[in-house]
């Protein structure tokens, strides 16, 4: 019963820390990334109007070609400022919930994670999938995804490799994710007695979807996180 109350417990606080996760995300899209970018098109016009003064301000702007170059230089600079802050907030709201797994599936989503985390951490994480099935339920989905996010992470931060792979294919009855890669590894037991708070998070979501969750790895032998969920019951709750 103590058992059973904690894994309800666990999985109001998954799904309070989600919804709150979309709310956060939804604001930093619509709202802030929104009025940087207009922002950064107000320096554009400023720039611009700058660059191409009136006739009758000409003899001035060559008395003056000294400072406006200066002033333009930092209007040029602010503005760019602006745009990166906007690209950064914009990938910090796709982190933080991804619209792509909202619309465009678990696949999509997944590799657009993997090479955008590739193209900002400048490591090569490979993605691959095969006969995975077009309609996953939405907590089965967002298990999924929450485990590539946290185990690429997780290896970068700690395998001291330069490339991993991502796997994800269709099972008779399910779902199989599988992140490997060739680092420095680790002792599993040694993380789990001194409470790795991402492995047990990532073993929690899989619990609470009645899946299974493994770890291979030994040190300097790499890591293999398996992941198998089934999508039988499911399919039985709809018939």
């Amino acid at each position: 019963m103590a058992k059973q109350v904690l894994e309800r417990l666990s999985g109001k606080l998954i799904e309070v820390q989600e919804t709150e996760r979309r709310r956060i995300a939804r604001e930093l899209h619509d709202d802030i990334c929104q009025r940087l970018a207009l922002l950064s098109m107000e320096f554009d016009q400023t720039v611009q109007a700058a660059e191409a003064p009136p006739r009758q301000v000409e003899r001035r702007r060559a008395e003056r070609r000294g400072s406006e170059i200066a002033r333009l230089g930092r209007l040029q600079q602010a503005s760019q400022h602006c745009s990166e802050i906007g690209r950064a907030v914009q990938a910090l709201s796709h982190e933080i919930h991804s619209f792509t797994l909202d619309h465009l599936g678990l696949v999509t989503a997944a590799r657009s994670f993997c090479r955008e985390f590739s193209e900002k951490h400048r490591l090569a994480v490979e993605f691959t999938s095969a006969n995975v099935p077009n309609s996953i339920p939405q907590d089965v989905s967002l298990c999924l995804f929450r485990i590539v996010q946290e185990a690429v992470r997780n290896a970068a931060k700690h395998s001291g490799v330069s490339s991993m792979q991502v796997s994800m294919g269709g099972a008779p009855d399910g779902i199989e994710l599988e992140v490997r890669d060739g680092g420095v590894g680790f002792d599993p037991k040694d993380v789990a007695a001194h409470g790795g708070l991402g492995l047990i998070s990532m073993r929690e979501r899989v619990n609470l979807v009645g899946g299974t969750f493994s770890i291979e790895s030994k040190p300097t032998g790499g890591t293999k996180i398996k992941v198998r969920i089934s999508l039988k019951q499911d399919k039985a709750a709809a018939d």
